[in-house]
């Protein structure tokens, strides 16, 4: 896996790191940037407009953190969480382990993203089957006042030829 890490020599933000290790990543997978906001939307159910997709790259736009968790995820990304600070005083043992609990933190927040975008679409089937079961209803409902109209009728008859 990469290490997303700001350069020391660098003065950029880390949303500036960040959004051009995503772009590099992408390109580099041959994505367009709607198909990495597909693969978001579809395995991750985060939903990013063109415009906050090219602010994310360029830096511009604060990145939230199930985007970066999402974001990793699709591409192959290991965060540190002090790997954005060349402040940082942690051992090289310190920032294994903190970089291996936050890769467990990604596995379970992918692994927790998936059963929502299954339980949505469950939802969306539940939903489109009792709209089904309601047309259903209506239309036996129908059936049903139109069979009593017609029996009236035809009881109507037999009185009439009595």
């Amino acid at each position: 896996m990469k290490h997303l890490a700001k350069s020391r020599e660098s003065e950029s933000t880390p949303e500036q790191a960040f959004g051009q290790i995503v772009r590099q990543q992408r390109e580099a997978r041959g994505w367009t940037q709607e198909e990495l906001r597909a693969r978001l939307e579809e395995g991750h159910g985060i939903r990013l407009e063109k415009t906050a997709m090219i602010r994310l790259e360029s830096g511009k736009r604060p990145t939230r953190f199930n985007e970066v968790v999402a974001l990793s995820v699709l591409l192959g990304l290991s965060l540190s969480t002090a790997s954005f600070s060349p402040q940082s005083q942690l051992t090289d043992e310190e920032l294994r382990n903190l970089e291996e609990q936050l890769e467990a933190l990604l596995r379970r927040s992918f692994e927790e993203n998936k059963r929502v975008v299954e339980l949505r679409q469950q939802l969306q089937r539940a939903i489109e089957s009792n709209q089904a079961t309601n047309r259903n209803a209506d239309l036996l409902a129908r059936h049903i006042e139109e069979a009593r109209r017609w029996r009236e009728t035809v009881a109507g008859q037999s009185d009439g030829q009595r």
